[in-house]
């Protein structure tokens, strides 16, 4: 009894053997696709497609491992097996449509829609009677065990018929693995209905484990092209909305400086008169009216024109501007500013942004400060034909930074000043650092002129 019951396992294991190597391999394979992809990926669409591959594949893995007869000679939990392999065989279209639709971009599909929802619902219908007790698995699974191979040739036309309509390159990597599928389920449903091979069952197996290491390489390579599609479109967003802050600001530069000139002409043109009224208080001896004369007009004298700064117009502006704007918020400032009127290749917009913004920048750090501890130091220098700005404020040494980047604390994302003012800087051929130290924020860049 001994020696047939040895030969008995023997025979099992020369004869189911590989098939179970098989099944093992699906089922770690698709636990792996399944877990790592949603983990790693933080659930992106490209790794929900994995995912849904890995739970097909991990479906499929406990069909065939569960009705496997070394399986259940090794694990003597026969209905618990039983159970498994039906769930497992029902299980195995739905998540793999999902998986197309995913990965083509086509969720709208009738013919995917049709097909999973078939699917599902032979699925639904099985397990409901089970359970009922009306129709158990082994009389339903012969109606439904047809289906996964029919199911498999259709996704397989499904995939050639819209490569066919739309020409897509996505689609294009999809049709030869997907038709190879379709042959495999071909002759797993000849072998089914006409030929009843009890070996049949492997060319299905053999055919989807094929299938599925095809869609691993493929995945890996479709992952990581949405991955990088992600981080242009990230950076696309960040251009659009730095463009977007360097527009406003050089509308208010140039606002700025229309009303500055147009103070200007109007000066130019009253001066002759106001020489005439200077000249009559002089000649009268009133200095008292002379000296109210000369008050009144320095209060209609532009910011810029009564402190300089700079000698560059634009930037003497805009550097004026901030000035008092930190001054009306009581924080102390130093500025040691040396920039010349030609710029050389830098354009005095491109200048007068990262100044402001960057002043701009310094000022709403400053103001989480109490009155005492607000300062802000500036210094512009040309070296060389190179133009360096050093930007430094006392700041409460609270900000968010990942990756070198530093985010806003008045919004979401990365801060829009000093994107933008790298995007000018970069564009320079220049260079540009940002240090935090002791309380201390400093932005240090360097523009060849």
């Amino acid at each position: 009894y001994v020696g047939d019951s040895a030969i008995v396992f023997i025979h099992m294991i020369a004869q189911h053997s590989f098939t179970l190597a098989i099944s093992i391999m699906l089922l770690i394979i698709g636990i792996s696709l399944a877990t790592i992809s949603l983990m790693a990926a933080r659930a992106t669409s490209a790794a929900i497609a994995m995912a849904w591959l890995g739970t097909s594949c991990l479906a499929f893995g406990i069909w065939d491992f569960s009705s496997n007869q070394l399986a259940l000679y090794m694990l003597p939990m026969h209905s618990l097996l039983y159970t498994l392999s039906y769930v497992g065989m029902l299980s195995v279209v739905s998540p793999l449509t999902a998986f197309y639709r995913k990965v083509t971009d086509q969720p709208d599909s009738i013919a995917l829609r049709s097909i999973s929802a078939v699917a599902a619902l032979l699925a639904l219908s099985a397990i409901l009677m089970h359970l009922l007790g009306i129709i158990p698995f082994a009389t339903s699974g012969v109606v439904i065990r047809p289906f996964v191979p029919l199911a498999l040739i259709a996704l397989g036309l499904v995939i050639l018929v819209e490569y066919l309509q739309l020409r897509e390159s996505t689609v294009k990597s999809l049709v030869a693995p997907a038709l190879l599928l379709a042959l495999f389920a071909i002759a797993d449903l000849v072998n089914l209905l006409l030929i009843r091979h009890p070996g049949g069952d492997r060319i299905l197996q053999v055919g989807f484990l094929i299938f599925t290491g095809w869609m691993v390489v493929f995945g890996g390579n479709f992952v990581r092209q949405r991955f990088e599609m992600a981080r242009q479109s990230r950076q696309l967003s960040i251009e659009v909305d730095t463009m977007a802050s360097n527009l406003e600001k050089q509308r208010e530069l140039y606002q700025q400086l229309s009303e500055s000139s147009e103070q200007v002409r109007a000066m130019r043109h009253d001066f002759r008169h106001q020489l005439s009224a200077l000249h009559g208080f002089l000649e009268e001896g009133n200095l008292k009216g002379a000296v109210d004369y000369i008050e009144q007009l320095e209060e209609y004298t532009p910011s810029f024109a009564r402190m300089t700064l700079t000698d560059n117009f634009a930037i003497n502006a805009v550097v004026s501007h901030y000035l008092l704007l930190a001054q009306s918020n009581n924080i102390d400032t130093d500025l040691q500013l040396v920039v010349p009127t030609d710029l050389g290749q830098v354009s005095d917009s491109d200048l007068s942004i990262i100044f402001g913004n960057l002043f701009e920048n310094a000022i709403e750090a400053s103001l989480y400060l109490p009155e005492e501890q607000r300062v802000i130091r500036m210094r512009c220098q040309v070296v060389k034909s190179n133009l360096t700005l050093i930007v430094d404020n006392a700041f409460d040494g609270n900000y968010e930074s990942r990756g070198g980047v530093f985010y806003s604390r008045k919004r979401t994302g990365r801060g829009i000043g000093l994107s933008s003012v790298r995007t000018i800087v970069e564009r320079y051929q220049g260079s540009m650092k940002v240090e935090v130290a002791n309380g201390q924020f400093m932005v240090s860049l360097m523009i060849k002129l």
